[in-house]
């Protein structure tokens, strides 16, 4: 019985997907036909070895995947498939491999790949915290961002981090100024926010508008927290009485909210959408009386919301330990990256390691994660020069032929990403020729049947357990790598 160990490539771009955006993170993904979604190994029969998919027989797979894609309900679809022989590098099954396709979240691949390789699995994001100076009766003290995505409660990789941040942050500023012996009754606690570590425009400009009102959507920043997501919980009463629309933080700068939702009896019909261009939630439509609704939507500035999440911190830290002194929180964002030589540092926090802020951005296919690895690889640059860096990494260290590659983001949820199946299986080999660097990648890649987008992909079949691959969905496209 012969085995073949294969690395494979999957794109399908169909006419028969549900209208409307969907994606691996905040999924909206609705599909008429199973088959889109799981088109993967579900059908075929895996043995052997789980170090890669094992089939018992190369006629076997080839019928199998021509059995699929030939079924009536994906044959208005534009597809592409290269399969190919990980010892041998035989390719097993060809179907327009050399085309160009909108990858999805399969561009994830390059970014996490890109990262690795330039900063290392050791590497750690780092925001330090400054005393500047004090002038009369305020004080100064500068946050200096790394683009740190990590800096939220929602991962099991790094547990209550947005808490623990907002709590070495607050006492970083609040020792230090108990250590100055201030004796006076009021004070103004001046922040200074620097994220220019990232020079790119607060969102991506390549993205569908649609897209900034979800979290799958926000922005990023050299400073950023809570993946830039807040709850909105909207509440009526009687017909007299207003619709009231609260947020669970307190956010005085970050975002405007128009409100525009009428209490009446029938059914719910509310609308919302972010404007990244006013800093504003816009809410219309109707909500039944005595009713509430929640969502979670993006802020479209991520560094003023990480403002107001770290002012109310410090606000509430200083009430406990400095009773004896009124002291106000003020926030402001520097207007160029600050020097930092002549003030004292009064704390780094750092991340856990890329290594494991990987496996959070590609098992959990996370937009915020994906963009900021790709901006952090190049400090201080553009979005253009973070994607021409990456280019020039394919072309030279990986070996593709980038003349007609387009690329828009680090996440794939752009829909002017174009790559083909024989590209991405590139990326795929240029990780498995070093031992070293095939490890740390292969533990970023979600697992059939048991974690990230795969968890429920692949479950009752012989490929659970014994497949590792990256999904991705944006609008009519799905992709398996």
């Amino acid at each position: 019985m012969r085995k073949l160990f294969v690395l494979l490539s999957f794109i399908i771009l169909s006419v028969s997907c549900a209208k409307g955006p969907f994606g691996d993170e905040g999924s909206y993904y609705h599909s008429d036909s199973d088959k889109l979604k799981d088109l993967s190994l579900d059908h075929i029969e895996i043995t052997g070895d789980p170090e890669f998919q094992a089939v018992s027989s190369l006629d076997i797979l080839q019928k199998k995947i021509s059995d699929i894609h030939g079924a009536s309900d994906i044959s208005d679809s534009f597809w592409g498939l290269r399969v190919e022989s990980l010892k041998t590098g035989e390719v097993i099954y060809n179907h327009q491999g050399r085309k160009f396709f909108r990858p999805a979240s399969n561009m994830k691949i390059l970014t996490t790949s890109y990262t690795l390789e330039k900063l290392g699995t050791d590497f750690k994001f780092k925001t330090s915290i400054f005393f500047d100076r004090a002038l009369g009766d305020d004080y100064y003290f500068t946050v200096q961002g790394s683009g740190d995505p990590s800096i939220n409660n929602h991962y099991r990789e790094h547990p209550s981090n947005q808490t623990k941040f907002l709590n070495f942050l607050s006492d970083a500023v609040v020792e230090k100024l108990a250590g100055l012996g201030i004796s006076k009754d009021k004070i103004n606690i001046k922040i200074q926010l620097d994220p220019w570590i990232f020079a790119a425009k607060k969102f991506n400009t390549e993205w569908t508008y649609h897209d900034f009102s979800y979290c799958y959507g926000a922005p990023i920043s050299g400073l950023q927290i809570g993946r830039s997501c807040e709850n909105f919980t909207i509440t009526s009463k009687t017909s007299s009485d207003p619709v009231v629309i609260k947020t669970q933080n307190s956010l005085s700068s970050s975002v405007a909210i128009t409100n525009n939702i009428k209490p009446q009896n029938g059914s719910l019909d509310i609308g919302y959408h972010v404007n990244p261009w006013g800093n504003e939630v816009l809410f219309r439509g109707r909500i039944p009386l005595n009713h509430k609704f929640q969502t979670k939507l993006a802020i479209p500035d991520s560094t003023l919301y990480f403002g107001d999440l770290s002012a109310s911190a410090i606000r509430k830290k200083s009430r406990t330990e400095l009773p004896e002194i009124e002291a106000t929180v003020e926030f402001s964002v520097l207007e160029k990256s600050a020097s930092t030589k002549a003030i004292e540092l009064v704390g780094d926090y750092q991340s856990v390691r890329l290594g494991t802020l990987a496996k959070v951005l590609m098992k959990n296919s996370n937009n915020q994660y994906a963009e900021s690895f790709l901006l952090r690889a190049t400090p201080f640059g553009t979005i253009g020069g973070a994607i021409s860096n990456l280019k020039r990494f394919l072309r030279n260290e990986v070996g593709i032929d980038t003349g007609g590659v387009a690329i828009a983001d680090g996440s794939g949820a752009s829909h002017y990403n174009y790559l083909r199946p024989h590209d991405l299986l590139s990326v795929l080999k240029f990780n498995h020729q070093n031992a070293k660097r095939f490890e740390a990648f292969k533990k970023t890649l979600p697992i059939a049947g048991v974690d990230g987008t795969l968890y429920k992909r692949m479950r009752s079949g012989s490929a659970k357990g014994k497949v590792w691959a990256k999904t991705g969905t944006v609008t009519r496209s799905s992709s398996l790598s």
